[in-house]
């Protein structure tokens, strides 16, 4: 019959179905917003050293944090993998590993979507204490200040800046790294808490922020 409308099968059905797909598409939008970054947060993308990231379980996919975090509580996001204790983390064309103790940014991250590479620190275990011989000289300066015998696993490093011609509040102590590159110290740390291996250890005496001064003209 002329004029009448026809029934369509299952109109009801399909009427719930794109409904469902929009509330689907909008929840989907709405989660893309609540993820956005908020002006100068870094995005985060986190592998494991020496595992294939679709081998990892459990592995926290890419996230956004503020630069001022530190990377111990970057770290926590490990914790189904790694302790988070025992997390180091490197990065591509960083010498050694960075410093767990400082943020993002406190490590010269400046970056705005960082890859960090995290490993198990020594399994978790620091060296045995014993005595160390530690040489001490200033970047920049041929003769030496000082040669001391320190226990490894109690006297902090920024005991050992009283003698120095840099007021003992901005000394930064480093050794080589990979590459030739220095590596910075925790100052507030001992040598077994920095990591720092064998009997003699040689350290080089800087002004702190002296390797960024460097990149100026």
């Amino acid at each position: 019959m002329r004029g009448e409308s026809l029934a369509v099968p299952f109109e009801h059905s399909l009427r719930e179905f794109l409904e469902g797909a929009a509330d689907m598409y909008q929840r989907s939008l709405d989660e893309l917003e609540a993820r956005a970054p908020k002006p100068g947060e870094v995005l985060v993308h986190i592998s494991i050293a020496g595992r294939p990231d679709n081998l990892t379980p459990r592995l926290p996919p890419p996230f956004y944090v503020k630069p001022t975090v530190l990377l111990k509580n970057v770290a926590v996001r490990l914790s189904a993998i790694i302790p988070p204790a025992e997390v180091e983390f490197t990065m591509l064309g960083r010498p050694g590993p960075l410093i767990m103790d400082r943020s993002i940014a406190g490590n010269g991250i400046t970056s705005a979507e960082i890859h960090l590479t995290a490993r198990q620190a020594t399994g978790g275990v620091l060296p045995a204490p014993r005595t160390v011989t530690v040489h001490i000289k200033v970047e920049g300066k041929s003769e030496s200040y000082g040669i001391f015998e320190v226990q490894s696993n109690i006297v902090p490093l920024k005991n050992l800046s009283g003698n120095l011609p840099i007021p003992s509040e901005d000394v930064e102590f480093t050794i080589p790294g990979e590459h030739g590159v220095p590596r910075s110290l925790v100052m507030a740390k001992t040598i077994d808490e920095n990591r720092i291996k064998g009997v003699e250890v040689y350290l080089t005496a800087r002004r702190k922020g002296a390797e960024k001064g460097k990149g100026r003209s």
